[in-house]
């Protein structure tokens, strides 16, 4: 399969998974009301924090690693990344399970017993499905990969809009369906690995243990730039649910469903960008880069500032649209999200030219960078001005991390 063939595969399976989160986002917002909802981010991001993890231990570097590995070596290497995978995968569950279970015992009215089944089987097929989905591009298995994503985030949609539309949805409910929808993808997706690999030759315990040394040196410092991003917007997140209300959560992740179309364009990226930056520095030094960082600047920011301009001139009529009336008291956080979603789409070619570099050390101090003022700021700007506030220090994190970057990218060629 040719590049623009892929490229435009990539896209479109990325138009689903987006697109379909897109619309489940509305749903659920829809279905479970300002409390629930709140709730159900809260849960997720459980899921979304165990994913960053698993992004850059194994999925980038083997996005990396994956585009160059020899022939010879593509069954070992692969095979040894899925088997890291599902260890991460079953640590996660058990992880999710044990540490649920001791909170719930120390805080009883948090009620978590009912949440916490769902939530771990939910993450266990979630991350393992999200890992063979990119396995089946790095792979050249472009269609295969679409179809998997269709069929996961396809019956997901369908589901919840079967049972909103039939019953009462909840939290755990919903998790359920993640849990059942991801696991029919990851059968269908290994039957593929089997086809592709026939399993042979298995892993041996010095190549695993090379392999696993190999993605911790390369993802160590992407794994620290996560735990920090985490421990900047999500503890933002976090703190507004504590200091103003479960609801006010909801109402911030109903608004950003509107701009977060935007999504489908930035997770696309993350699926061929690294690799052909990478390629692009291989092939032509740093100017080569620098002119592929450049021009996916260009393009990918006039996309998103069209997202962003549709989505902040009409914000009553979209929240009318998709929710009703509950939401429309919310309508000027949509403006923040887009200035939010501008300013952080340059973080992604500017770590995907960092990436090339093998500099992940300074795409990991620039999100300290962003860690260190949502400890400083957070409480005090929050607690005097509310969900604007919020806003406030979500949109000073993602312009200093992206400053950062863009100073550590200069740097470089110097």
């Amino acid at each position: 399969m040719d590049n623009r063939l892929k490229t435009h595969t990539t896209l479109i399976d990325q138009g689903v998974v987006s697109g379909v989160n897109f619309i489940t986002g509305l749903l659920l917002a829809r279905f479970l009301g300002l409390d629930g909802y709140g709730q159900f981010i809260l849960a997720y991001g459980v899921i979304q924090f165990l994913a960053s993890i698993q992004m850059a231990l194994i999925i980038s570097p083997m996005m990396i690693t994956g585009a160059t590995i020899k022939k010879s070596e593509h069954n070992s290497y692969f095979l040894s990344v899925i088997l890291l995978q599902l260890i991460f995968s079953f640590s996660a569950l058990a992880a999710i399970l044990l540490f649920g279970n001791i909170l719930d015992g120390m805080i009883p009215a948090l009620q978590l017993n009912a949440m916490l089944a769902p939530l771990a089987f939910a993450a266990f097929f979630f991350l393992t499905q999200d890992m063979l989905r990119r396995y089946l591009f790095v792979t050249n298995a472009s269609a295969h990969a679409l179809l998997n994503d269709i069929l996961s985030y396809g019956l997901q949609a369908m589901a919840l809009i079967a049972l909103g539309l039939t019953t009462s949805l909840n939290t755990p409910l919903v998790l359920w369906i993640i849990a059942i929808t991801s696991g029919i993808a990851v059968s269908v997706a290994l039957v593929k690995v089997i086809q592709q690999t026939g399993l042979y030759p298995l892993p041996t315990k010095h190549t695993f243990t090379n392999t696993t040394r190999e993605h911790w040196d390369f993802g160590k410092w992407l794994l620290g730039k996560n735990m920090v991003y985490w421990g900047s917007s999500q503890f933002v997140i976090y703190l507004a649910a504590g200091m103003i209300s479960v609801a006010a959560v909801g109402a911030l992740a109903a608004t950003r469903n509107i701009v977060g179309i935007a999504n489908i364009m930035f997770l696309a990226m993350e699926n061929f960008v690294p690799s052909r930056a990478a390629k692009a520095y291989e092939a032509r030094g740093f100017s080569g880069l620098s002119k592929y960082v450049r021009r996916v600047s260009v393009l990918g920011g006039s996309a998103t500032l069209a997202i962003v301009l549709i989505a902040s001139l009409f914000p009553k009529f979209w929240l009318n649209l998709f929710y009703g009336a509950q939401y429309q008291e919310y309508a000027w956080l949509i403006l923040w999200w887009g200035i939010f979603y501008l300013i952080g789409f340059f973080q992604r070619p500017l770590t995907a030219g960092l990436r090339s570099l093998n500099n992940t050390r300074a795409i990991f101090i620039s999100n300290v960078m962003g860690f260190l003022i949502a400890l400083i700021v957070s409480y005090p700007i929050i607690s005097y001005s509310g969900l604007v506030g919020t806003m406030m220090v979500l949109c000073l994190i993602q312009f200093a991390i992206s400053l950062c970057l863009y100073i550590y990218l200069q740097k470089a060629k110097e």
